[in-house]
């Protein structure tokens, strides 16, 4: 994950993967553990809220911004081409859930 140099805003609607799988400015838990694309493991319990997705289509990238329990912000890179990264991508209800 990178550290946002600015604060994270996504104008617009919510993308098609964000209208099957995540709602914006809700907090979500990780409940399995799982790698991104910069090799930084989110473990079970962290919580952030998700602030919006982007798509990098010349890197086949998923980028989701989130905000942090410490209101830092964040962007989580996501490869849908390797194999483990796209499995979050496909079934993300089974990695991460809403923080009830």
């Amino acid at each position: 994950m990178k550290q946002a140099t600015a604060p994270l805003i996504y104008p617009g609607s919510r993308t098609p993967w964000e209208a099957q799988h995540a709602k914006r400015g809700q907090l979500c838990e990780v409940v399995r553990e799982f790698e991104d694309a910069d090799g930084d493991l989110h473990e079970v319990g962290d919580r952030w809220t998700l602030l919006g997705t982007g798509f990098n289509k010349f890197e086949d990238l998923m980028w989701l911004g989130v905000r942090a329990t410490d209101a830092t912000e964040w962007l989580l890179p996501l490869d849908w081409t390797v194999d483990s990264q796209s499995d979050v991508l496909e079934h993300w209800s089974t990695y991460v859930r809403p923080a009830g």
